[in-house]
């Protein structure tokens, strides 16, 4: 049996805890570091797979979220205020539960309840220079927004410092931050041709392969 856990063990509940019992005898991976050194279970950096992107329109110079709200709608608003303040062009989708849909409170931020196609995520990511990633409270692993940055070759404004630990880290590329106010939008407005040397390596393919050596 194997078992891949893809959100932090802070949003699991006890009860489903109680269920890993079950994967005891088998593998548990999971994405996030914190995690596998506290339950002993085996560290997953990479796997994403990729699909084709159809942009929504020519690629500009502009950071691009989109996100749950997660426990992170504050920060999402003090990042947005920061940014388009300092002239960024921002394009910020953001679900909401139906219980803080009076929290709206910037009119360029795109409110949803529902969740977002996952191909109309990845059309907006080809008409943007940056992307950025926003973690979940008591997450240390990365979100698919550093896969997405790889991928498809674009900048990255994070707040998760452990991006550096990760092969493809590039400060040229990426830029960490633990406060909105210490964001270098000159980092985000300089014109860069932005190129990984993606080799393949986070298909979900290989995982499949991987898997047999790890049991």
């Amino acid at each position: 049996m194997v078992l891949l856990l893809v959100d932090p063990m802070s949003r699991i509940n006890s009860f489903d805890k109680d269920k890993f019992i079950f994967f005891r005898n088998g593998l548990i991976l999971t994405f996030d570091p914190r995690n596998a050194e506290a339950n002993h279970f085996h560290l997953l950096e990479s796997y994403y797979s990729m699909l084709p992107a159809d942009p929504v329109h020519e690629p500009r110079e502009s950071v691009y979220f989109c996100g749950a709200d997660k426990g992170r709608l504050e920060m999402i608003h003090r990042v947005y205020e920061v940014l388009s303040q300092r002239g960024i062009d921002c394009d910020f989708h953001v679900q909401i539960p139906k219980s803080r849909k009076k929290e709206r409170k910037h009119p360029g931020i795109g409110y949803f309840l529902d969740s977002i196609p996952y191909q109309h995520v990845i059309n907006q990511i080809g008409g943007c220079s940056c992307i950025l990633d926003l973690t979940q409270a008591h997450q240390s692993g990365v979100t698919i927004r550093y896969f997405e940055a790889v991928c498809y070759n674009k900048k990255l404004l994070t707040d998760n410092p452990y991006v550096k630990e990760l092969p493809f880290y590039d400060p040229e590329y990426i830029q960490v931050f633990d406060d909105p106010e210490s964001i270098d939008v000159e980092w985000i407005k300089k014109p860069v041709d932005v190129d990984y040397g993606y080799d393949g390596r986070f298909s979900p393919l290989r995982l499949l392969d991987a898997i047999p050596s790890m049991l």
